[in-house]
């Protein structure tokens, strides 16, 4: 599926385990209990795009450009994901959970986060500008080098926060 364009396409209760999706697009897609487990997302278009009770574990999404897109649903899975340097500007992370996974130097401006797990995962250097957390599970996370600034953080666990610099 490399560079197969995808635009607006529904995927409900379908299995894409392993599935090559580097440079496609996948812009106002909706994917729906969709095992995505190992896949690659490497530099995809994902603008508007939807992830609702999907597996995403051990997924590369390197470079990817995921502006507005929406994480929801509490099986929402994510983990070990490498998500460093992805867009993730104005997205919704809503009662997903994304464990042990790098979103170092991600672009997450305006970002919004609800009843989120972040347990174990690093955001080295990622721009978390004017980002909103509330109750969020922020245990063990990495914030070195973030840019915090006009991020709000109401009610969230912050146990064993690694570093955070720069608010």
């Amino acid at each position: 599926l490399i560079g197969t364009i995808l635009e607006g396409v529904i995927l409900e209760n379908t299995t894409l385990e392993n599935a090559i999706l580097e440079n496609a697009n996948i812009e106002k897609a909706i994917f729906k209990k969709v095992n995505l487990k190992n896949s690659n997302f490497k530099k995809i278009k994902g603008f508007n795009v939807t992830f609702d009770n999907t597996d995403l574990t051990d997924c590369n999404m390197e470079y990817a450009d995921f502006f507005q897109a929406s994480f929801i649903k509490k099986s929402t899975y994510i983990y070990k994901c490498d998500m460093s340097h992805t867009n993730f500007t104005g997205n919704k992370f809503n009662y997903s959970i994304f464990s042990h996974s790098n979103f170092s130097n991600a672009q997450m401006e305006n970002a919004q986060f609800i009843e989120s797990k972040f347990e174990g995962s690093t955001f080295n250097n990622a721009d978390l500008t004017g980002s909103f957390f509330i109750s969020c599970d922020l245990n063990e996370i990495d914030l070195s080098n973030a840019n915090l600034q006009k991020s709000e953080f109401l009610f969230d666990d912050l146990t064993g926060l690694i570093s955070i610099n720069q608010i």
